[in-house]
C-alpha cells in the first residue's frame, strides 16, 4: 500500500525486495533503442544543450538539492509553497535497509555552493507499492515521492505548476528541459535544454528523453516551457545506461502519479497540486524574470527555437502568476 507519511523517525515504508542489479533495465535496451529509432524518423535532430544554471532565479528557483543527513544529495522540485516532487530511492539508506527520517533531509532551492535559502522536511510519503531495488520499468514508474517542508518557502522561491486536468502533458510547440544536479553539476544545476522524447505512455510506464541522466540528478524535473508557462511534466527516476549514468533519463510522469487506480493515496495529494505555477514576489529574495538566462541563452547560438521567447515571458507578463 501506499508508504504512509514519515516523520519525527517513524518509518513504515514498504519493505525492501531482495536486492538486485543496479537500477538499470538492461533487459529492456532492445526495446528503448527500438523506440528510440521507431518515434525519432528522418534526419537525426540536434543534441540538447546542457549549461549550468545561469542564476538564483525563476523559473530554476523552484528547483534545488535535497540534501539527506551529509550522506548524499539528489535534486528536488517545488509544486507547491510546501510540497516538493523527488524520487523514492533517494529516500532509501540501503546501508541499513530502511528509510530516512524526514528531520534528516533539508532542501536547498536555487543551489549553487551557498545557501541563500533553505527548508527542513516535516513529512514525506513514498508512492504505493514502491520498493527499492526493481529493476523493471513497473518498479521504476513508481519511484518519486511527494514531500511537505516546514515552512511555506514557496512564497521565497515561487512553484512550478503541476495541477489541473492538463499536468503533465506535453504539447506541440512546447520546448522541454531538464534540471537537476548531476554529478557534472554538484554544486550548480545542470539545465539540457531542447530535450526529445524517444518513448512513452501507452509503449512504456516511464517517459524516456534523449536528455542526459547523472548520479545527483535524480528526481530533477523534466519541465515544458509553454506559452501559459512552465510546468512540471514528471520527476526524473534513473538512467538507461550503468553505474555513473549519462544514458537516456527515464521519467517518471506526473499524469500516472493522478491515477487514483494506481496511486489512491497519492493521487489525493497530486490533485491538490496548484494548477498554476507562481512566480517569487517582486522585490524578493529571488528574481522574478530569469534576466541572467536570457543572457546566456542570448549567447548561445544553438538553443532551441522559440525557448528563449517563451523563457522571456515568465515573469515578465505575469503567465505563471495565479
Amino acid at each position: 500500500m501506499f508508504g504512509g507519511w514519515f516523520a519525527s523517525g517513524r518509518c513504515a515504508g514498504p519493505r525492501r525486495p531482495p536486492r538486485t542489479s543496479v537500477r538499470v533495465l538492461w533487459c529492456l535496451m532492445p526495446l528503448l533503442l527500438g523506440a528510440a529509432l521507431f518515434f525519432s524518423p528522418g534526419p537525426v535532430a540536434a543534441a540538447p544543450t546542457r549549461i549550468g544554471m545561469p542564476g538564483f532565479e525563476y523559473p530554476w528557483s523552484a528547483v534545488g538539492r535535497l540534501n539527506v543527513a551529509g550522506h548524499g544529495y539528489c535534486s528536488a522540485v517545488m509544486v507547491s509553497e510546501r510540497h516538493l516532487l523527488t524520487a523514492a530511492h533517494c529516500l532509501w539508506l540501503a546501508s541499513e535497509n530502511r528509510w530516512w527520517p524526514a528531520e534528516a533531509m533539508h532542501f536547498v532551492p536555487g543551489f549553487q555552493g551557498d545557501i541563500t535559502l533553505f527548508a527542513d522536511v516535516r513529512r514525506y510519503w513514498v508512492a504505493d507499492g514502491y520498493g527499492y531495488g526493481h529493476g523493471d520499468a513497473e518498479g521504476w514508474s513508481r519511484d518519486w515521492a511527494i514531500l511537505e517542508l516546514d515552512r511555506p518557502l514557496g512564497r521565497e522561491t515561487g512553484w512550478l505548476a503541476a495541477g489541473g486536468a492538463g499536468a503533465g502533458t506535453v504539447a506541440a510547440g512546447d520546448s522541454l528541459v531538464t534540471v537537476g544536479y548531476g554529478q557534472d553539476h554538484r554544486y550548480r544545476a545542470g539545465i539540457d535544454l531542447g530535450c526529445r522524447i524517444l518513448s512513452g505512455p501507452p509503449r512504456s510506464p516511464l517517459i524516456w528523453t534523449d536528455c542526459e541522466a547523472l548520479r545527483g540528478g535524480s528526481g530533477g524535473p523534466l519541465l515544458a516551457v509553454t506559452d501559459a508557462g512552465v510546468k512540471v511534466i514528471g520527476v526524473v527516476a534513473g538512467s538507461s545506461a550503468r553505474g555513473q549514468g549519462g544514458g537516456m533519463a527515464g521519467v517518471v510522469p506526473l499524469s500516472s502519479m493522478a491515477d487514483s487506480r494506481r496511486f489512491p493515496m497519492a493521487a489525493k495529494i497530486v490533485a491538490a497540486f496548484p494548477e498554476r505555477g507562481k512566480a517569487p514576489p517582486a522585490g524578493g529574495t529571488v528574481p522574478a524574470e530569469p534576466l541572467e538566462t536570457m543572457r546566456v541563452l542570448g549567447d548561445a547560438g544553438d538553443v532551441p527555437a522559440g525557448l528563449a521567447r517563451l523563457l522571456g515571458r515568465v515573469g515578465r507578463d505575469g503567465v505563471t502568476r495565479p
